[in-house]
């Protein structure tokens, strides 16, 4: 099952406290790792959104 856009952006909120409260660089690469993945789907996501817009008109 895809996760749901609110799901990715609830996710990538959690990520970006934890990675404010993180000292442990392995850990912050980690987090950042996972923000990169998120924001990837996010991006391709925005992009086919955008194209069945484009299509419409």
């Amino acid at each position: 099952m895809k996760p749901t856009v609110a799901e990715l952006l609830a996710r990538k909120q959690q990520l970006l406290e934890r990675l404010q409260e993180e000292r442990g660089l392995n850990e912050q690469d980690e987090i950042e790792h996972l923000l990169v993945g998120i924001n990837a789907i996010l991006n391709a996501l925005d992009g086919t959104q955008m194209e069945s817009m484009a299509k419409r008109h």
